[in-house]
């Protein structure tokens, strides 16, 4: 991957129709206790919500690796242990290695679109530069999660699940939110989609998403009220949706009638798709 991709990756049904809900300034938000903690590179791969981190292009101009890698800290933290052991409000690595995302160009311009921040889901190594520098930290992402509204997010950043229950009255604890870097979760009955100011495509996008485990939000915990009672509900001030490569449409062509066949059929790129030109020869008859 070029050093100019990189750099421009790296620069780049509920809606809340509440009733009586408390305003999130009033609301005391359990997950907001300052417990994120980094664990180790097991715990990337698996399904919890473990070692996600914010990432930027570090914009210093000297001689790498002392320069031009990226920035990390640890999400819900306020501070993130660094590769010297040091604890830091934000921490440096010389080098990040992106081919672990196994993104093709279509994930990439995704991550490239990325607004707000860019969260990843990732490990700490280290690499060597030899002789005078010598051992720096190495960023590794597995997963990438483009931020989706040009806001400064706020509030406290959590994993959504659907729940799958179904209730008869209102509010439902219908989604379920686990704090990154942490074992906190709770069960929510509404998302505040109208927070961040998210229009209705990117809504229907998010909460698509959420179905498939890849939706991540930040905001601040309110609660709704109704005839089953009072929930749990959190705003949507930001939210970021893990890149993935575009599926092309897996093309399903008629059998060509008899004495026919297809020409010049085109598989890539996706918007480009078709069965070809039926092109027959000899006598049907």
């Amino acid at each position: 991957m070029s050093n100019h991709l990189i750099a421009s990756i790296l620069f780049a049904t509920s809606v809340a129709t509440t009733l009586g809900a408390c305003s999130a300034s009033e609301e005391i938000d359990e997950l907001t206790t300052d417990d994120a903690i980094a664990l180790d590179d097991s715990k990337a791969d698996g399904t919890g919500t473990y070692t996600y981190y914010f990432v930027q292009q570090d914009e210093r101009r000297c001689i790498s690796p002392l320069c031009g890698g990226v920035f990390y800290r640890l999400a819900n933290a306020n501070l993130t242990r660094c590769f010297d052991g040091t604890k830091q409000p934000q921490c440096y690595a010389a080098n990040a290695d992106w081919t672990r995302l196994q993104l093709d160009d279509s994930g990439l311009a995704k991550v490239s679109a990325s607004v707000g921040s860019l969260l990843v889901r990732a490990t700490i190594g280290s690499k060597n530069w030899g002789s005078p520098f010598g051992i720096y930290a190495e960023l590794r992402p597995r997963e990438a999660w483009p931020g989706q509204i040009d806001v400064e997010h706020d509030g406290v950043l959590v994993k959504i699940e659907n729940t799958g229950v179904r209730c008869a009255a209102a509010p439902c604890p219908s989604f379920r939110e686990r704090k990154l870097n942490s074992s906190l979760r709770a069960e929510l009955a509404e998302l505040g989609w109208d927070a961040g100011g998210a229009t209705d495509d990117q809504i229907t996008e998010g909460i698509n998403a959420m179905f498939s485990n890849s939706l991540i939000i930040a905001g601040n915990r309110y609660r709704v009220s109704g005839p089953a009672g009072i929930a749990k509900a959190r705003t949507v001030d930001q939210f970021w949706l893990r890149a993935t490569n575009d599926q092309c449409q897996i093309i399903s062509c008629a059998a060509p009638p008899s004495n026919c066949h297809y020409e010049g059929m085109i598989t890539s790129p996706c918007d480009q798709q078709t069965c070809g030109q039926l092109v027959c020869s000899g006598s049907p008859f």
